[in-house]
């Protein structure tokens, strides 16, 4: 082919028709300009073709992320050991202490009287997007909002529950040699028999260590609600933005 353009350009030359050459030399610019151009457009293309199956690939990973953190969250609100269960556990608790407690309640009291537990909600996807900036790619102003929205919701709330956990455990502890804190101590160390000799006020309803441990319950059970309803509002954002990503991904 360049071999046939060369021939064409040395005869008109060689013909000194210099307005001819002139006109197949502008020609010739023109169709390089063309060349140029379609393969930039076909180069976009491709480029938009893999940034389009990476966004896909990257979403469809933030949507079976969020599957985990709606298991995890849901896990931690109605499994046997769930805030929802232990609220029950704790308003039974709070009756039985109000009509004063006895030797079969102890057990149940000291193994339901308050748990820690951390969210630990997967980020990984969304750490990578973030990173690769992947994230402001997405092409959806919109959407790019909400997942940044739900992963500060994550941190917040993975911090607030953590600082509760860490509030509660401080208040139990508050009198480490007496009151319900020794009572959990001597239980697990020395077994119920001594916990009930070493601690006769359990029996008492109108000791101070009596009425401090029923403030303790009241406490601890007051944050064991203001966790959950915190799991619940996450369990509705997670649900929320993966039907987002789904919607997106239909496009």
């Amino acid at each position: 082919m360049i071999k046939f353009f060369r021939k064409i350009r040395k005869n008109l030359l060689s013909e000194n028709k210099f307005s001819k050459y002139l006109l197949y030399a502008i020609g010739e610019i023109v169709l390089v300009m063309i060349g140029i151009l379609l393969a930039l457009q076909v180069s976009n293309w491709n480029t938009e073709r893999q940034e389009n199956e990476a966004n896909t690939q990257l979403l469809q990973k933030l949507d079976n992320e969020l599957k985990l953190n709606i298991d995890r969250l849901v896990d931690l609100k109605d499994s046997k050991n769930g805030y929802a269960n232990r609220i029950k556990i704790s308003d039974s608790i709070q009756t039985i202490l109000s009509n004063g407690l006895t030797e079969n309640d102890i057990e149940s009291a000291i193994k339901n009287f308050y748990t820690a537990n951390t969210l630990n909600l997967y980020t990984s996807t969304y750490d990578e997007m973030k990173n690769t900036g992947m994230l402001y790619k997405l092409g959806s102003d919109k959407l790019l909002n909400e997942i940044e929205t739900y992963y500060r919701l994550c941190d917040r709330e993975s911090f607030y529950v953590i600082e509760i956990n860490k509030e509660v455990h401080s208040q139990i502890q508050s009198n480490i040699n007496s009151g319900w804190f020794k009572v959990q101590q001597d239980y697990y160390t020395f077994g119920k028999e001594t916990t009930i000799k070493d601690n006769p006020w359990i029996f008492d309803k109108h000791s101070q260590e009596y009425k401090n441990t029923r403030r303790q319950i009241t406490y601890a059970s007051y944050f064991t609600k203001n966790i959950l309803s915190r799991v619940n509002r996450l369990i509705d954002s997670s649900e929320k933005l993966q039907e987002s990503i789904r919607e997106e991904l239909k496009k």
